[in-house]
């Protein structure tokens, strides 16, 4: 409370003490006249000679306890007033937020523990009667506000125009990362009051859902330019296939044997291109569902690391680079998936001579401790082509992503190889590593441990097959047509049926070895006929080898295969030596007896 409302209360007290006694002395000085002269005048009040000494006594009685009370008054209200700014400071401090008041000529009135809390830095300033200016001043000094730091004349200047607003909302960050909300008000009597409300957590979240939003979009954006990507990378192609195949269907076209070979040859490139494309992107909405399913099979290393070897050896000769495998064991044999180990090496070359114009290649394969089991082995492939710049490492192994566009338009390919090569070390339980320098070369490299296989006598590539009855069953003519061509140029004898049907009846006239059954066909589709082939009354005819042929590769679909009795499930289009590796497999269990 101040000043002047403590001398109102003193001058009202005072007041209304006189009053009281001057009534009691005006009663006190009739009732003495009536006692003089029996009666009661207002002459007699006048007549001081009279004036028992008794009423002067009254008299200065009175004036004393009019003048004690105007003094004592001053006490009074100073302790009400402390009890007052108790009672205002005890409210304030249960507050979760800063709290501040400030007189009309900006000097500190109040504030409570919260607020010296928020502007630590600036607390040795904040005490009662000290200015706004003063104070912010201080805090600039100290570091208090970082949004200050190298401005502090115009930050300071900013900040007292936003104070003189009557209905100030504003954010403020501290110098501890925090940040806070200021809210103040102008009173009627022009005082200020004001809260200060940490939103640090508030000011988090709404971070994060920036981050969310830039990084959905970010991939939106990818995804688009992924499609169109896709679309080239998928028409092309198909142009060539198309292209070459008009060409060699047209009689009015004349064409040598040789061009004829070539062409072929073309179509055949086309075709491999476009089946890789569609596989990595299959492979990817797998990873994303989460459905990616590895094998446990046995496998020689040594000869998985010399296919991939021979596969890209002559293309590296053929660009100049010199192509060079680095491989600390002979053989070693492991259980494992080396389809996938197969994938990720084939991916991981590719892309080094891909991106190598000059120098050499190289492959190297440590196994870091054959006296225990799982069996630790390190892949690397290293290169000496253009290197990765460091602020794009990060991006490589994001789908839909590439290190740099240009890249794309210089050297083509989808952009997932990588991505689909991390998310398959990582599901054998190992990290795909990358070190790179523009211009002087990348070192793809990744651990997976595996346990030790059993050795085969005889490997898929190497062994031969007898000839063997085969029926086929699928609903396009053309997809027949090309089992039967694939399958005759091994030695196979080919019955091909275009529905279950059909099959049902050559299963009862006549004996195969083997049945390749399409997946999806009207009527009755491959798992009902896989089904009812295993019901069927002969038993050596019930037990025929049977293998389901699909371009549907959704996990659920082999699941339910397998459930029917498949012995296998082969995906579209079927090469004859997947078919070949199938088959050996398989016979190899039946001889087994497994």
């Amino acid at each position: 409370m101040d000043s002047q409302f403590l001398h109102q209360r003193r001058w009202r007290l005072a007041t209304s003490r006189l009053g009281f006694a001057l009534v009691t002395l005006v009663v006190a000085l009739l009732l003495e006249d009536y006692d003089h002269h029996g009666t009661i005048s207002w002459a007699g009040l006048l007549d001081v000679q009279n004036t028992a000494p008794l009423v002067w006594l009254l008299e200065a009685v009175l004036f004393g306890w009019v003048v004690a009370g105007f003094f004592s008054s001053h006490p009074i209200a100073e302790a009400q007033a402390r009890y007052m700014g108790e009672r205002l400071q005890s409210a304030i401090e249960t507050l979760d937020d800063g709290f501040v008041i400030y007189d009309k000529n900006d000097r500190l009135v109040i504030c409570n523990e919260r607020y010296r809390e928020i502007y630590s830095a600036s607390a040795p300033a904040i005490v009662p009667g000290n200015t706004f200016v003063n104070i912010l001043r201080y805090g600039i000094d100290h570091g208090q506000y970082v949004d200050a730091i190298g401005r502090e004349e115009e930050w300071l200047a900013k900040r007292l125009l936003q104070h003189r607003r009557s209905d100030l909302n504003v954010e403020q960050q501290l110098e501890d990362g925090r940040w806070l909300r200021i809210a103040e008000r102008e009173t009627p009597n022009g005082e200020w009051v004001g809260f200060r409300v940490d939103i640090s957590e508030q000011k988090a979240v709404q971070e994060e859902l920036q981050k969310a939003k830039d990084k959905a979009e970010a991939a939106s954006e990818a995804k688009s330019r992924f499609l169109s990507q896709m679309n080239h990378e998928l028409r092309s192609p198909l142009n060539s296939i198309v292209g070459f195949a008009q060409a060699l269907n047209d009689p009015a076209q004349r064409v040598n044997e040789d061009e004829e070979l070539r062409y072929a040859g073309n179509i055949l490139d086309a075709a491999s291109h476009l089946e890789m494309v569609i596989n990595d992107i299959l492979d990817l909405s797998k990873i994303e569902q989460g459905k990616l399913v590895l094998e446990e099979l046995d496998f020689d290393l040594s000869s998985l690391v010399y296919r991939a070897l021979d596969m890209y050896e002559v293309r590296a000769k053929d660009k100049g680079l010199d192509f060079v495998l680095d491989m600390n064991t002979s053989s070693v044999w492991l259980k494992g998936d080396p389809v996938r180990i197969r994938q990720v090496l084939f991916n991981l070359i590719d892309n080094a001579i891909k991106f190598t114009s000059s120098g050499q290649v190289i492959l190297q394969v440590d196994v870091l401790d054959l006296e225990r089991s799982p069996v630790a082995v390190k892949f690397a492939v290293k290169d000496t082509g253009i290197g990765i710049h460091t602020e794009h490492i990060q991006n490589i192994f994001a789908p839909f992503s590439q290190a740099d566009a240009s890249i794309n338009r210089r050297f083509g390919g989808t952009g997932l190889g990588l991505t689909i090569s991390s998310e398959l070390v990582q599901a054998m339980g190992g990290e795909l590593l990358v070190k790179s320098e523009e211009n002087k070369g990348s070192e793809f490299s990744f651990t997976v441990e595996l346990p030790l296989g059993r050795p085969k006598s005889v490997s898929s590539d190497e062994a031969s097959l007898p000839s063997m009855n085969v029926l086929v069953v699928d609903d396009i003519a053309s997809n027949l047509t090309v089992a039967r061509l694939l399958l005759e140029a091994e030695g196979h004898t080919v019955v091909g049926v275009d529905s279950a049907e059909k099959a049902l009846e050559k299963m009862h006239e006549a004996a195969f070895d083997l049945l390749l059954v399409d997946l999806h066909m009207p009527v009755m589709n491959g798992i009902e006929l896989t089904a009812a082939i295993r019901a069927l009354d002969d038993p050596e005819k019930a037990k025929v080898m049977l293998m389901i042929l699909s371009a549907d590769t959704q996990s659920e679909q082999k699941e339910a295969a397998k459930a029917a009795g498949a012995d296998a499930y082969l995906p579209k289009p079927f090469n004859v030596i997947g078919l070949r590796n199938n088959l050996i497999t398989l016979m190899t269990r039946r001889a087994l007896g497994r």
